[in-house]
Formats: structure tokens, C-alpha cells, sequence
């Protein structure tokens, strides 16, 4: 079975039954003395190692370095951000799943590691070009078009690490089912270690009809206030674009209105109002969502576009005959 874990993906099944794979990964992560070509050549042929001797090595290795921590010596964490920005590059970006595992199992100090840790990976991939190449390990027959917005994601993550102004916009990726949109979305936005809110437009309704409005589908990502800051610049992505719903009940159209929603996102200064009942309509609290600093991306299929941009294309070029 192929999982993807600190960042590598590996097929499971390939390991000796008694072998924890990832716990052994965590602790070659871990490890000063074990380089980022030895960990490739232990996880893609696993049949030539002796994991028992492995094993003893890394642990000694472990136990160095845990002794090193509480000597509070600053060149570890240096040694240890050059081995988590090679890392980074070689296999690809550690979640914060990961992090959590690393500390609860090695009782690693949040100061010298996990802190550095983050740091780290922002800066492990640190341009546009970096971003694609590692999407399109992931996301296969499209690097034409993961190039073409890793900019945008680029600009996203200066804008919500450095707090600087580079310019915005937003993405709308076209295609049919199964070619990657929500996986390549999902791609950026984890290795920018920032959350992805879904919204699918194909199941939602204007507000103030019922049903499931577009601000019900985001508030199911909160719990309380307490999340805002971790959603601020978070991916919001609405999907099936080109399915919404499309009704019309005492002269209304749900797909025109809900377009105006849309567009609202795109003011300046604009948030969203989200509503939290907490289980009781009487403690229903609201809950303001700044939009300005979130990317906002759009998928759908448009079954049929392509002959419908042909023939416009022909007609243009008859015309400019």
C-alpha cells in the first residue's frame, strides 16, 4: 500500500511485517548522521537492508542528539535546518501530522526543533519553479498547467509568511473528472502548510432559500474564533463551478444569485459572516472570516467547452480573413 509519509511516498507493503515504517522514516528524519541519499536508497529497495543493524544505528543516533538538545548547543539547530531543507527538496514537504509525531515520539524540545522545523520547510522550496517541480511529482500530465499557477501559489505563501503585498488573483482550473484539480490544489496549499476550506457550488443555494448556502459549507470548517487566525490565508476553493445550481422559484435564479456571492469575496476589505449554533440555537455566535488574504480557486469541468472555444476560434479567423 503506498502512503506518503514525511514527505515520502512509499509503498508499505514492501517493508518486513515487523518493521513500523513510519516510525522507522521518523527516526531517519531524526537522525544527524544519516544523510537524505541513504534514507532514498532504504525506502526504495528495502530488501537490502538489514533492519536490525539499522535500527541500533539510528537509535544511537537518537539518543546523541537528544543528549545534544538539552545542551541547548545552537549549532544543532543549524545542522538540523540543513537536514530538513535537504530532506524537503530530495522526497517533499512534511505535514503537521509529521511534526506532532516527531515530538509526542522523541520528546524532541518545541524551541530547538519543531519551531525550526516550520521554518525550515517554508524556505526549503523557495521559488515558483521549486513548487512546481514538487507538485508535479504528485500530479502526473500536467505540468504545463502546475507551472502555469504555481506563481500565484507562490505569491500566496510570501503574502501570508512575510506579510508583504506581492499582487493577487485568483484560479479557475478546467477538466474532467480525475485529472488532478482538487489533488493539485490540496498539493499547494499543504506544502504552504496552509488549510484548504471546500466549498462544492454544485450542492449549495442563495441565502435566505433552504438549503445549504455557501457560508454554512465554509462554517463547517470552524469550530470558534479561535480558527480564524489559522484560516486567514487559507485556500478557499469552491468546486463545480459549472454545476451550480440552476432553479428558478418565484422569480429568482439561484445560479445569478449565487454568483453575486461570489463576487462579494472579491471587495475590498469584504469577510464572511459564519454562523455557529454550538448545539443550541440560543448560543448561535457569529464568526467573521476576513476574505481578503484567502486565494480563492475555482474548478469545474465545462464538459464541452473545447468545441465551443473551436468554433469560435474558427468563426474569429473567418471573420479576420
Amino acid at each position: 500500500m503506498l502512503q506518503t509519509i514525511f514527505g515520502i511516498t512509499v509503498d508499505t507493503d514492501r517493508f518486513p511485517p515487523d518493521v513500523h515504517t513510519r516510525e522507522l522514516i521518523a527516526l531517519l528524519f531524526a537522525s544527524p548522521g544519516i544523510s537524505v541519499e541513504q534514507v532514498e536508497r532504504i525506502v526504495s529497495d528495502p530488501s537490502k537492508v538489514i533492519f536490525e543493524k539499522l535500527n541500533t544505528k539510528i537509535r544511537e543516533e537518537i539518543s546523541k542528539l537528544l543528549e545534544e538538545q538539552d545542551k541547548s548547543i545552537p549549532d544543532l539547530k543549524s545542522m538540523f535546518s540543513e537536514k530538513i531543507t535537504a530532506w524537503s527538496r530530495r522526497f517533499g514537504i512534511i505535514n503537521e501530522e509529521d511534526i506532532e509525531f516527531l515530538y509526542e515520539k522523541f520528546h524532541l524540545k518545541k524551541e530547538i526543533f519543531l519551531e525550526e522545523i516550520r521554518k525550515s520547510l517554508f524556505y526549503a522550496i523557495d521559488s515558483p519553479k521549486g513548487m512546481a517541480e514538487h507538485v508535479c511529482r504528485f500530479i502526473k500530465g500536467q505540468n504545463e498547467t502546475v507551472k502555469s499557477i504555481s506563481t500565484h501559489f507562490y505569491n500566496h505563501q510570501l503574502r501570508a509568511k512575510n506579510k508583504i503585498n506581492p499582487p493577487k488573483s485568483s484560479i479557475c482550473l478546467i477538466g474532467g473528472t480525475g485529472v488532478g484539480k482538487t489533488e493539485t490544489i490540496k498539493r499547494f496549499a499543504n506544502m504552504m502548510n496552509e488549510p484548504v476550506i471546500s466549498v462544492n457550488l454544485g450542492s449549495v443555494v442563495p441565502n435566505g432559500i433552504v438549503g445549504t448556502t455557501i457560508a454554512e459549507q465554509i462554517a463547517s470548517h470552524f469550530n470558534d474564533s479561535s480558527d480564524i487566525d489559522r484560516y486567514k490565508y487559507a485556500v478557499l476553493h469552491f468546486s463545480e463551478l459549472d454545476k451550480m445550481t440552476k432553479h428558478f422559484s418565484n422569480g429568482l435564479d439561484y445560479g445569478i444569485e449565487i454568483q453575486k456571492e461570489l463576487l462579494g469575496f472579491f471587495e475590498k476589505d469584504s469577510s464572511i459572516s459564519l454562523k455557529r449554533n454550538n448545539g443550541n440555537c440560543r448560543n448561535e455566535s457569529i464568526i467573521k472570516l476576513p476574505a481578503n488574504n484567502l486565494l480563492i480557486c475555482f474548478d469545474g469541468a465545462f464538459t464541452g467547452i473545447e468545441k465551443l472555444i473551436e468554433k469560435r476560434l474558427k468563426k474569429d479567423h473567418k471573420n479576420w480573413k
